[in-house]
């Protein structure tokens, strides 16, 4: 069994608990109910922000707001609109093999300081079961899914969208009375799918001339390839081909919750 697979038997083993949870009463959230404040019934708004790393990006800027409403007691569901991005831009750092040559206005390089910019705005649902353990400090673990708005662009604007499951676990420390600070870690399975590699105008070097064509960045060789201009273009067509971006990973988070 794969690491992947691992991860997504996980996800659905804590999306089963929590849904237990919210079908039947524990004898122990009956026995605590009562010594619950008012706050636990109150709509709360949480911003966040943090780190996120995935299989295909590396590290991620993440921030995000939520709202969430009382189910019960322990129970809470949320919806939630977020913002991903890449530190600096989609480094595309592959060598040229053995050959040598350039983009159409560029100095003779290696191309590593070439660079995508790489967004996504998730839209989630998340349900939060909640266990006090000090009057100050609760417990939650937390699941859901989202649907992931993404957008790719160099020289033209990809748009992919794409749909996974989430799930995690955390803590809310109070810090006065209706804001607490929250801290969560998820784990998050998602791909966008079928992106395109683009062509950039450029040239080879050979021994006496340049010749002129398109470079493009092959993703499952991770290196830059080269097609000249009045080539073969099945070829070319099937030396570019079309690739996904995996945001399958962890993600840390952490900042305040309003009660209202």
């Amino acid at each position: 069994m794969n690491k992947t697979s691992k991860s997504k038997i996980f996800c659905l083993f804590v999306l089963g608990i929590l849904f237990l949870l919210s079908s039947s009463k524990t004898n122990y959230a009956k026995s605590k109910e009562e010594t619950f404040s008012s706050s636990s019934h109150r709509l709360k708004l949480s911003l966040k922000g943090g780190f996120a790393h995935s299989e295909s990006q590396g590290g991620l800027i993440e921030v995000d707001t939520e709202i969430l409403f009382p189910l019960s007691s322990f129970l809470r569901i949320g919806f939630g609109v977020g913002y991903l991005s890449d530190w600096a831009g989609m480094h595309m750092g592959g060598g040229l093999g053995p050959m040598s040559g350039g983009m159409r206005g560029s100095s003779r390089e290696s191309f590593s300081d070439h660079s995508q910019d790489f967004r996504v705005i998730p839209l989630t649902i998340s349900l939060y079961y909640t266990i006090p353990v000090r009057p100050n400090m609760d417990i939650f673990m937390v699941g859901g899914a989202g649907y992931y708005l993404g957008s790719l662009r160099d020289i033209s604007t990809q748009r992919k969208n794409g749909f996974g499951p989430h799930a995690g676990f955390g803590f809310n420390f109070k810090l006065v009375d209706r804001i607490v600070i929250v801290t969560e870690g998820i784990f998050r399975f998602v791909s966008l799918q079928n992106f395109t590699s683009e062509l950039y105008p450029g040239f080879r070097d050979n021994t006496n001339e340049q010749v002129e064509g398109f470079w493009h960045f092959n993703h499952s060789h991770e290196e830059w390839h080269f097609h000249e201009e009045h080539g073969d273009l099945v070829r070319m067509m099937n030396d570019t081909p079309l690739f996904d971006i995996s945001l399958n990973g962890f993600s840390f988070r952490a900042g305040l919750r309003f009660s209202f």
